[in-house]
């Protein structure tokens, strides 16, 4: 899937049954709260993106799972675009370890409520750098796990 195939809610929902339910159900358990929360725009890349996680590989499901489930505790920390970096951030880790970025997503709401309280103590940190730094740290050791198997 690309950017420009985009599938909806439903179609979305059908895609996901052939994985574990609890897929499915934090998937929609996650877009009912962020439905809300985020523009119609975001919101769609967002589940197209973790459905793209998915579909990675045949254990792809489990870093998707970390994903939806993540979402809802990260969203609460970044405005929209920012969120949305994180969510193209998690496809690009995934693609190149699924078990890092499983992880790395089951870790995310921790790490952001921690990088909060460091901002609180020691002033303006740029999150959008902060963000793609970590991931860009994590998806170069993934490389390096991979080619050293």
């Amino acid at each position: 899937m690309d950017n420009n195939s985009k599938y909806t809610p439903e179609k979305i929902k059908r895609l996901l049954k052939a994985y574990p339910e609890d897929l499915l159900s934090q998937y929609v358990e996650s877009r009912d709260i962020l439905e809300s929360k985020l523009p119609e725009e975001i919101l769609t890349q967002w589940e197209n993106i973790g459905l793209e996680i998915a579909q990675l590989s045949s254990r792809s499901w489990e870093p998707s799972l970390a994903y939806f489930s993540a979402s809802v505790k990260v969203q609460q920390y970044l405005p929209s675009g920012q969120f949305l970096g994180c969510c193209k951030s998690s496809i690009s880790l995934s693609k190149d370890s699924s078990k890092i970025a499983q992880y790395f997503l089951s870790s995310s709401p921790q790490t952001m409520v921690d990088f909060v309280q460091d901002i609180l103590k020691i002033g303006s940190v740029e999150l959008p750098n902060y963000i793609k730094e970590h991931g860009n740290q994590l998806t170069c050791l993934a490389r390096c796990l991979n080619t050293h198997q």
